[in-house]
């Protein structure tokens, strides 16, 4: 068996050999190179190639490194996907993260980003009778409001009102003339979504479906959206309509403000998809993003909360 040294030596004459045995663009979640790692490379009974690419990433870590003194976290959840944006890979997975499954409210994570293509958050969107009975509290709107864009999306991203995802949907549908949920669906497939499917705004209808490698996906596209960030971020903030009526927002992420590192996140509950949650924090490095997704959770708070500083312990950037 030849030693790191010599693996090391012959790697550096010849680089390619690594790229033979690993997907640098994989469109699957992978799983980190860093997690191949063992405490000897004498133990691998692998061919030469192999070899070469694990001594290479011991040696010259591209991405977070996996500390094994630190135990596989406590899943409470029926299916869990924490993700490195940067470096494209799985630093843990658990139970059929390509699994379709109720999704609830995360289903408002995409209602966003096709409103976001489809209309200007100044316009003015007016909330039907329709809207209000929608249900869920929530938002707490008339019949007859009128609001922006931006405050109909504050309001269904941070308060979680189903009645914002469907005067948001039924203005778009006023505005386009394209039914909403077709164009959540388009969106989907543009995305190359194949676990996921829409059939309504809100996520109230349990046939709202994805996985956690695509929620992780959806997730990965909405923090492209900055004004979608800005209002995940916010713990508590008022909306006025344009006829005076003031409404307060309590963010239902109440992991704001105790962990630091997260840049956004959205919950949700049915009672078909139990409690989930999709979110995304930064990495001690500062320069990577994680995206944890839980699905089914006794407590997503915790759960998330949970993996968070697993993953802080697990990995060093």
């Amino acid at each position: 068996m030849l030693t790191n040294a010599l693996i090391f030596l012959l790697l550096i004459l010849n680089p390619s050999a690594a790229f033979f045995v690993y997907p640098q663009n994989a469109e699957e979640p992978q799983t980190s190179s860093n997690q191949r790692i063992i405490a000897d490379i004498s133990d691998l009974k692998l061919p030469l190639s192999e070899n070469l690419f694990v001594s290479a990433q011991i040696l010259l870590p591209d991405g977070p490194i996996r500390n094994w003194e630190i135990a596989d976290p406590k899943i409470s959840a029926k299916s869990v996907l924490i993700f490195d944006e940067k470096n494209h890979s799985a630093l843990f997975e658990y139970n059929g993260i390509r699994e379709s499954r109720p999704i609830a409210s995360l289903t408002k994570l995409m209602t966003a980003l096709v409103v976001i293509e489809n209309a200007k958050t100044e316009d003015i969107f007016s909330v039907s009778q329709e809207a209000v009975n929608t249900e869920g509290m929530m938002g707490g709107f008339l019949a007859g409001e009128s609001l922006t864009v931006k405050n109909l999306l504050s309001a269904m991203l941070i308060e979680s009102s189903n009645d914002a995802a469907a005067a948001l949907a039924e203005n778009i549908e006023k505005k386009s003339g394209r039914n909403f949920i077709d164009l959540m669906n388009k969106k989907a497939a543009n995305m190359g979504l194949k676990d996921t499917s829409f059939a309504d705004s809100s996520g109230l209808n349990p046939s709202n479906f994805s996985s956690a490698w695509e929620l992780v996906k959806i997730m990965a596209e909405v923090l492209k959206q900055p004004i979608l960030v800005e209002i995940m971020q916010t713990k508590q903030t008022s909306i006025t309509s344009q006829e005076g009526d003031k409404h307060i927002l309590n963010n239902t992420n109440k992991l704001l403000g105790k962990i630091p590192q997260i840049i956004a996140a959205k919950t949700g509950y049915t009672e078909e998809a139990g409690n989930c949650m999709a979110t995304a924090f930064a990495a001690p490095d500062g320069k990577s993003t994680v995206i944890v997704v839980v699905m089914d959770t006794p407590d997503r708070m915790a759960e998330t909360s949970n993996l968070i500083k697993w993953t802080n312990k697990a990995y060093s950037w």
